[in-house]
């Protein structure tokens, strides 16, 4: 009697219940890092939906302290919607931990691994490869905001789905369709510059920032938490569960809108 009800929890919490099916386990692949980073090899988890595709994708970027159970999640449930998934360590192939009070890895530096990992993607024949979305949590969502201001000509990505990214850096140009969802109260990664952002844009309908009252920083954690950060500086993470189902909603949406057609 207590299978089922355990099988019924891990759903739940993994977010994969959708449409039915429980996404299967991650298979541990590796891949090239590309040009700029020649001889390095990345890792990562890839899910696969059931059934031959071809399917569209999602690259899964995880944040500042590395892949984890949560990143891992998100990338289950997205596969439970019919997307192909994985999430490249960008960090154990250049023998890092968290970079979360470090610079050991930035953002831009990464920015090249989640190009090795669309092009990973589009040598699978269940893949669409004309339908590769990103999606970014913090330091991952950095990734996606240096992305999307400079990206090489022909790129993979269809749309970017950013959770409280850096909006740094005085930027005008967004190149690829992309959400950015963020807390009114994040002091971590401020909500200020992402709308101030979204105000210069040249096209502003390629940038959708939605910032929630009274959340902070990881608002779809799991605990609440102080976490130190660059510099020495404390910043407060608080789960607020409102927010968090907004914001999958949101990047469901999103990803069908532009992924799906």
């Amino acid at each position: 009697m207590f299978r089922p009800l355990i099988a019924l929890l891990a759903c739940l919490i993994l977010g994969a219940c959708a449409g039915g099916a429980v996404a299967p386990s991650g298979t541990q692949v590796a891949f090239p890092a590309g040009p700029a980073n020649p001889g390095l090899t990345l890792r990562g988890s890839l899910y696969k939906p059931q059934g031959p595709g071809p399917f569209s994708a999602v690259v899964v970027l995880h944040h500042c302290g590395g892949a984890d159970s949560e990143t891992e999640a998100y990338a289950r449930r997205l596969t439970a919607e019919g997307y192909v998934t994985i999430v490249p360590d960008s960090f154990g192939a250049r023998g890092v931990g968290s970079v979360c009070a470090t610079f050991a890895v930035t953002p831009a530096q990464r920015v090249p691994d989640a190009y090795a990992a669309a092009a990973y993607l589009r040598t699978l024949p269940e893949v669409r490869g004309d339908r590769i979305g990103l999606l970014g949590f913090s330091h991952g969502g950095g990734v996606i905001s240096d992305l999307i201001r400079h990206p090489p000509a022909g790129t993979p990505f269809r749309a970017a789905v950013a959770y409280y990214p850096g909006c740094g850096g005085n930027p005008t140009i967004v190149t690829v369709p992309t959400l950015i969802l963020v807390g009114e109260r994040d002091d971590w990664t401020p909500a200020p510059p992402c709308v101030a952002w979204q105000a210069r844009t040249a096209d502003p309908n390629l940038l959708d920032v939605v910032v929630y009252p009274g959340a902070t920083h990881k608002f779809d954690g799991a605990s609440s938490r102080d976490t130190l950060g660059r510099g020495g500086v404390w910043h407060h993470l608080v789960p607020d569960p409102g927010a968090a189902g907004d914001a999958r909603q949101r990047t469901d949406a999103f990803f069908a809108r532009w992924l799906k057609s």
